[in-house]
C-alpha cells in the first residue's frame, strides 16, 4: 500500500510508495524504525523493573508486558486496516492490569508511584500505536514522544530517590 497523497502524511510522493520487498520505505520506513526503537527502549526499561522484583511471579508478568511492548513496535503495519499489524494476543498483555502483577501474589509489585504511572502510560500509548499506524502515520512520532516522556519520568523518579533508602 502506498501512503502517497493521503492527507496528514507529509513528504510523500510516488517515491514514498512501499518498497518492492514488501516493507515500507521512505517516510513510513523511517517512522516505523523510530517506533521500533522507541518501544524497544520502553521494553528495556520495563525489563529492568521486572528484574528488580523480589517476587519472581511479578517479574514474569512485567517481562511479558515488556515483550508485548517491543512486539507492538516491530509488528506495526500501516497497511493492515484491521489490526495495524498487532495481533490480539499481543494486545492482551498491554493493559493497566500489569500494575497489579501476578494474581494471588504478595507483596504487591515493587514500583514507586511515578514508575507505576509511567508503566500505565506506556500500556495505553502502546495500544494507541496500531490505530495511529492505520489512520495517520504522522501521529506515530507524537505517540513515541509521549512514551519517551513517560520513560523519562519513571527513570527520574528512581534516580531522584536512590540512596535515600527509598524503594
Amino acid at each position: 500500500m502506498s501512503w502517497a497523497g493521503l492527507p496528514g502524511v507529509p513528504g510523500l510522493g510516488e517515491d514514498g510508495a512501499d518498497s518492492v520487498a514488501g516493507g515500507p520505505s521512505g517516510y513510513d520506513g523511517d517512522v516505523l524504525a523510530a517506533v521500533a526503537a522507541c518501544t524497544a527502549r520502553a521494553a528495556a526499561w520495563v525489563g529492568q523493573l521486572a528484574d528488580r522484583q523480589p517476587d519472581p511471579a511479578h517479574g514474569r508478568v512485567l517481562h511479558q508486558f515488556a515483550e508485548a511492548v517491543a512486539r507492538v513496535g516491530s509488528d506495526l503495519d500501516p497497511g493492515d486496516g484491521y489490526l495495524g499489524g498487532v495481533d490480539w494476543q499481543t494486545r492482551s498483555h498491554l493493559d493497566g492490569y500489569v500494575l497489579l502483577g501476578a494474581r494471588r501474589s504478595h507483596p504487591p509489585v515493587d514500583l514507586a508511584v511515578i514508575e507505576a504511572v509511567a508503566v500505565g502510560a506506556v500500556a495505553a500509548l502502546a495500544l494507541a500505536l496500531p490505530a495511529a499506524a492505520m489512520f495517520d502515520v504522522a501521529d506515530l512520532p507524537r505517540v513515541c514522544g509521549l512514551i519517551d516522556q513517560a520513560l523519562a519520568a519513571g527513570r527520574a523518579c528512581r534516580q531522584q530517590h536512590r540512596g535515600a533508602g527509598w524503594q
